[in-house]
Order: C-alpha cells, then sequence, then structure tokens
C-alpha cells in the first residue's frame, strides 16, 4: 500500500468521525495553487480546515508536528483562497489537525491563527 492509499483510509476515518460529532463534510482534498486541504468541514456556521496526519510509529515524530510553519502557510493561503471562491469570507474558520499513531487517535482544534505566520 503506498502513501496516498493509507492517507485515504485515515481522511476516510476521519470524515466518518466528523459525521458521528454532527460536522457537514464539505470538501475532501480540496486543492488550488497554494495547495491542498484533505478536510473542510463546517458546524455551526464555522468552516473547519483539516490536516490529517498519520504515522505507523513515532520514528518519524507525531504526525502533528509534520504540520510546520510552512505547511501552516500553504493551509492557510489555500483555506482563505477557498473562502473568498465561495463567498464564505464573512464565516469564522478555524484550522484542525486530526492525527494517528498506530490505532491512537489526537484531534487537535484550533492549530494556528494567520497571525501566527505573518498573516
Amino acid at each position: 500500500m503506498n502513501k496516498r492509499e493509507v492517507g485515504n483510509i485515515y481522511e476516510t476515518k476521519s470524515v466518518e468521525i466528523l459525521k458521528r460529532e454532527n460536522y457537514d463534510v464539505l470538501e475532501r482534498n480540496y486543492r488550488n495553487k497554494y495547495g491542498e486541504i484533505d478536510i473542510i468541514a463546517k458546524k455551526d456556521n464555522i468552516i473547519i480546515f483539516i490536516e490529517v496526519k498519520y504515522r505507523a510509529t513515532l520514528k518519524y515524530g507525531y504526525g502533528s508536528e509534520a504540520v510546520d510553519k510552512n505547511k501552516i502557510k500553504r493551509i492557510y493561503k489555500t483555506a482563505m483562497q477557498y473562502l473568498t471562491k465561495n463567498g464564505l469570507e464573512e464565516n469564522q474558520c478555524r484550522f484542525d489537525c486530526m492525527s494517528y499513531l498506530g490505532k491512537d487517535f489526537k484531534w487537535d482544534k484550533n492549530i494556528v491563527w494567520g497571525d501566527e505566520i505573518g498573516f
């Protein structure tokens, strides 16, 4: 199984969790010229941009640690373009990371704000 196939499995698991928690899933693997966002969801009029990360072991650290400043900038630019394209600029939004380490799951909400990365 390649990395993309593994990624799809964990993105699907994340979508299932979101739906159980009454989130509306708006997009999966949304792409534009700035980058890709794994999942875009909505709950209580808040647009949530979600990065999904999986690690089988700690050899390369926790998946959430891979969401570094450069990755956050790409996600942020991609998200802003999505909001503009869809007329959602006035909506509140947040950035989350759903990470898996083997069978363990962690959902970090509000991982970053634009001010923290120079926007």
